[in-house]
C-alpha cells in the first residue's frame, strides 16, 4: 500500500491549521472572563461563538478531505488489488451524476 506523501501532508496540514484557529478561539473565550464589564465580555463571547460555528464547518470539510486522501485511498488500493481485471473500479453514477470523488466519504 502506498499513499501520495504530498496529498497526505497537505490534508493533515489543513487539519492542523483548523486546530490552531480553534485554539485561538478558546484563548479569546478565556480572555473574555477577565473583563469586568459584563457587556463587553458578552459581546466577545457571542462573536467568538459565531466564529467557532464557521470554524467547525471548515474543520468538517478539511476532515472529510483528509479522510478521502488517506483512509479512502488505502481502501481503493486494497480493492484494486482484489479487483477482477475485467471490472473497472469507478464511482457510482446515480441519475446521471457521478458523486464527487474528493467529497465522498467511504468508511
Amino acid at each position: 500500500m502506498t499513499l501520495n506523501y504530498d496529498k497526505v501532508w497537505q490534508a493533515m496540514n489543513d487539519l492542523e491549521e483548523i486546530q490552531g484557529i480553534l485554539s485561538s478561539a478558546r484563548t479569546t473565550l478565556q480572555a473574555s472572563l477577565d473583563y469586568e464589564d459584563e457587556a463587553t465580555s458578552r459581546k466577545l463571547v457571542e462573536a467568538t461563538v459565531t466564529q467557532i460555528d464557521h470554524y467547525f464547518t471548515m474543520w468538517d470539510d478539511k476532515f472529510q478531505r483528509a479522510w478521502n486522501k488517506t483512509v479512502r485511498e488505502l481502501k481503493y488500493q486494497d480493492l484494486e488489488k482484489m479487483r477482477i481485471p475485467s471490472v473497472p473500479l469507478t464511482p457510482t453514477v446515480e441519475n446521471g451524476n457521478a458523486e464527487s470523488e474528493e467529497n465522498r466519504v467511504i468508511s
